[in-house]
């Protein structure tokens, strides 16, 4: 009887699962549709950024979100259980049909692709993708700084040719166009540009000596080089690692110690010697004094008895 008990919860849920419609899932699943409209979009920093997402139709439950790029390095933006980015906020707040999003103060580093997903939850309770926008290309721009232009600090001679330069910043892309004017006439200026590019090489033993080098090419001309080659201290020769130079420290402040203790000693030894010195010199010489003569013993007179009172009372 026991083993018949345990199985009637399994034939209910089978029963429950023939019975129910097969096409309703299904029919659910394929009225559903998302749309995300904006293909590629272009914003200044700093301005409100839209992102449309609208959706049709009924699908199993699980929450709206959307993520800036796709797999293991994806960012959340906005998740319809409550967690999204504090400058994120509905278009249309309470809406069970427009996701449209805003993000306040957009900012160069707010460029990527962002994407409108519908998550279901499945029987184990884990959410997965049901089905996702095709994605929106966000581009920011930033508008550069008022242009600061320096000229001679003297008089410039006749003749004499005359630098000015024009400095603005802050903008994006770097890509950015420079006019010079005199007395709103348009001129033709020479520009000179600066490119930095650095490269870092891991230090080791087998590099040692090895020559980096870099190549320049610019517009079909000639291409120059210039080297550098790495050297690599050797420990055992003369760099110190980390460990070799706290155990220097120590073995320092261990000889100054050492230092001071014998000096401290070699102080207390020499004071010894010398009161030593000095208290034999003093015995020597009190051997050195002659003893005093032993007095005569008169038999006194009455005449010196009442002149040595008289004295000793004046």
């Amino acid at each position: 009887m026991a083993p018949v008990m345990q199985e009637l919860p399994l034939m209910c849920l089978t029963l429950l699962l023939l019975c129910r419609d097969p096409g309703v899932g299904a029919q659910l699943d394929q009225n559903f549709k998302l749309h995300q409209p904006q293909d590629k979009v272009l914003v200044t920093a700093g301005e409100t950024l839209t992102l449309n997402c609208t959706i049709s139709g009924r699908a199993e439950l699980g929450p709206m979100r959307w993520l800036k790029g796709l797999g293991s390095g994806n960012k959340t933006v906005y998740d319809q259980t409550g967690t999204s980015l504090s400058n994120v906020t509905r278009a249309v707040v309470g809406s069970n049909t427009d996701f449209t999003i805003y993000i306040r103060n957009i900012q160069p580093e707010d460029m990527g692709t962002y994407y409108c997903v519908k998550f279901v939850r499945t029987v184990t309770g884990v959410e997965e993708v049901f089905q996702r926008g095709s994605g929106t290309e966000v581009s920011v721009q930033a508008k550069p700084s008022p242009p600061l232009v320096s000229g001679p600090e003297q008089r410039a001679m006749p003749g004499q040719s005359v630098p000015f330069t024009c400095t603005t910043g802050g903008f994006f892309p770097k890509e950015i166009g420079v006019k010079w004017f005199k007395n709103k006439d348009p001129m033709m200026a020479q520009l000179l540009f600066e490119l930095r590019r650095q490269v870092e090489v891991q230090a080791t033993e087998e590099k040692n000596g090895s020559t980096i080098t870099c190549v320049v090419v610019h517009d079909a001309q000639a291409p120059v080089n210039y080297s550098a080659i790495l050297w690599i201290s050797n420990p055992a020769q003369g760099g110190l690692s980390k460990g070799s130079q706290m155990d220097k420290g120590a073995n320092l402040l261990s000889s100054l110690v050492l230092l001071w203790i014998c000096i401290l000693l070699e102080k207390g030894l020499l004071g010894g010697l010398l009161f030593f010195l000095f208290k034999r010199m003093k015995r020597r010489a009190q051997g050195l004094l002659p003893y005093p003569a032993p007095s005569q013993s008169l038999p006194p007179r009455a005449g010196s008895q009442g002149l040595a009172t008289a004295s000793s009372v004046m």
